[in-house]
């Protein structure tokens, strides 16, 4: 019987099916293999997967931590850190022309009063004076709002600041657990404030690029 031809090396086995290759393995050394994958394993950055409805507060607080042990002078400086986020928000709120999506202002309208609640709870827990709410004609604009639910809070934030203030002039002191509830509410105040901030820049950025101009 003659021989049968020995088949090239290069030609697979009948039968046999190989494992196609990656298009990574083709042509690219190791470290831009590893670089690859790398890029591949890495997550989307915070404005790629914002999406306005699906954010929590606890996103934006991720790096925040709250001292282990709360006194009036670090509530002070969180008083202020959450007045000044609340002007900021404010500013933009000024912003000509601005609109918002129903869903969006829906949004807002929870964030902010959620944000009003702790700090009216903290307020109880410092015994600082509750203030009246301001009075919203009915015919105001999403905007005029969110400005006068931020300009309450930052009233009434004021009031626990002068009340701490009134304390520590006494010599007076509030038990450690009263400190912590009013530590964990206006974080809590702070984190919506925040919340609601990210989410006004990003309508007005998306004002600005529909009408092509600086505002």
């Amino acid at each position: 019987m003659a021989k049968l031809p020995t088949p090239p090396p290069d030609i697979p086995e009948f039968g046999k099916v190989e494992p196609a290759k990656g298009f990574e393995q083709e042509g690219q050394t190791p470290a831009e293999r590893k670089e690859f994958e790398s890029y591949m394993k890495e997550k989307p950055s915070f404005e790629e997967t914002m999406g306005a409805e699906k954010l929590s507060p606890m996103q934006l607080a991720q790096s925040y931590k709250l001292p282990s042990a709360p006194t009036p002078e670090t509530i002070l400086r969180q008083i202020g850190d959450a007045t000044n986020i609340s002007r900021e928000a404010k500013e933009k709120l000024q912003t000509p022309y601005l609109q918002f999506k129903d869903s969006h202002a829906r949004l807002l309208n929870t964030k902010l009063e959620e944000a009003k609640e702790n700090i009216k709870k903290a307020s109880k827990n410092a015994t600082a004076n509750i203030l009246e709410e301001s009075t919203i004609p009915e015919d105001a604009g999403p905007a005029t709002k969110f400005v006068s639910f931020l300009s309450d809070g930052e009233n009434q934030l004021f009031e626990i600041k002068k009340r701490l203030e009134e304390l520590q002039a006494t010599n007076k002191q509030l038990k450690p657990s009263e400190l912590m509830l009013i530590q964990v509410n206006i974080a809590q105040a702070q984190q919506c404030i925040e919340f609601s901030s990210v989410l006004i820049s990003k309508v007005v950025d998306a004002l600005k690029q529909m009408m092509n101009i600086q505002l």
